[in-house]
């Protein structure tokens, strides 16, 4: 008997933001058209990632720039760097580090996610609580300094970067959520940082699995090396040298190839950082702001629930419309569910820590979805009586 055709998925209305289960972003037609045309021809990798870097050295400010496969790999890649520097022997071993310094550093708080891709490139960890503790902990072992760029606790920037300078280490900062707002491409290198780590599938629109680090133009290198294969010569550059690899010993495939990109991601995440550096930001941060209040006075009428709108603000880049029960028999999370089983399907954003609570993101929400984003509402709740 043969299967019965499937049900085709129904649409997903995203009010979740930058969510990696729902694909991040949409790519726009300049990225898209970008990345078709790479991929009808061969490039030299090496010498794409070269005119890459110097889009990511107009976009940040820094030195030199890598695109990589998506901000985690960034991570394992740019701990691979504070290892490894440049000595191909070392490159070649990682991740074994036995008989070298491995070592990062991390404030306690930021190893909530993400520190297990540090561990990746067979780093040691040690979490600190506060200065004092950061300045005891560096010792002869140590090659760096990871931190959250979203956590400003319980060590601040200022204190991280002025440790890392004393001891001559690098800090890293993972700054893969940290656009929008769009300054920090800059701001976050301008405070002393050596090497950034963001995605570049959120706010920038680019390919769903690519990020880039920016930074040090010897991190950078680091990052390069780590990331190809040497087997033909290949003549190398960056910000501030040029280099010469061949195929005599070592021959060097370093842990880096796990995260390979191809030509079109690369193409595809120049032409979003060029997009996102020349946006107009202030425009985009109105437009969800009127959006968030058109849907806010419709939700507002409805029995169950009540909304409040957060505005952007210099603290908050992206303005939200926070939801929560207004009944008893249930939660707001329930509704959330509920909502997605729902045809369309409304993902909202939530959080389960310090406090349950679940609001709309507007950055993802395309033409047409508030009305039908408001009408899944309208059915949730009757459902839910």
């Amino acid at each position: 008997m043969p299967d019965e055709p499937s049900r085709p998925p129904a649409r997903i209305i995203n009010a979740a933001g930058y969510l990696t289960r729902l694909g991040n972003s949409i790519m726009d037609p300049p990225v898209l058209r970008a990345m078709e045309q790479a991929s009808r021809s061969f490039v030299e990798l090496d010498r794409a990632q070269l005119s890459a870097s110097e889009v990511i050295v107009a976009a940040t400010g820094a030195e030199a720039g890598y695109v990589v496969g998506g901000a985690a790999a960034g991570i394992a890649l740019a701990a691979a760097a504070c290892i490894a520097g440049d000595d191909l022997g070392r490159i070649r071993r990682l991740p074994d580090t036995e008989g070298m310094p491995n070592e990062i550093i991390l404030p306690e708080g930021h190893e909530l996610y993400y520190e297990r891709f540090i561990r990746l490139a067979g780093a040691r960890l040690t979490f600190v609580p506060d200065e004092a503790a950061l300045a005891k902990a560096i010792g002869p072992d140590t090659v760096g300094i990871f931190f959250d760029a979203n956590m400003p606790e319980p060590i601040s920037r200022a204190s991280l970067v002025a440790r890392g300078r004393a001891a001559g280490i690098p800090v890293v900062a993972d700054a893969a959520v940290s656009v929008p707002p769009a300054r920090n491409l800059r701001a976050i290198l301008a405070d002393g940082i050596d090497l950034a780590v963001f995605t570049g599938s959120k706010a920038v629109r680019g390919p769903a699995g690519s990020g880039f680090v920016a930074g040090r133009g010897d991190l950078v290198r680091s990052v390069m090396l780590q990331h190809q294969d040497w087997d033909v010569a290949v003549e190398l550059s960056n910000a501030r040298d040029q280099w010469l690899w061949g195929t005599s010993p070592p021959f060097v495939m370093g842990m880096g190839r796990a995260f390979k990109v191809g030509k079109e991601d690369i193409a595809g995440l120049v032409a979003a950082l060029q997009a996102y550096d020349q946006r107009d930001h202030d425009a985009d941060r109105r437009e969800w702001s009127g959006r968030l209040r058109s849907i806010a006075a419709a939700l507002s009428r409805l029995p169950g629930i009540d909304v409040r709108l957060r505005e952007a603000s210099d603290d908050f880049a992206v303005p939200l419309l926070y939801v929560a029960a207004a009944t008893v028999g249930w939660t707001i999370e329930r509704l959330a569910a509920e909502l997605r089983t729902g045809d369309p399907a409304v993902w909202l954003s939530m959080s389960l820590f310090p406090e349950r609570e679940v609001w709309i993101d507007p950055v993802n929400l395309r033409d047409g979805d508030d009305a039908l984003l408001i009408s899944a509402f309208e059915t949730a709740l009757r459902r839910l009586g």
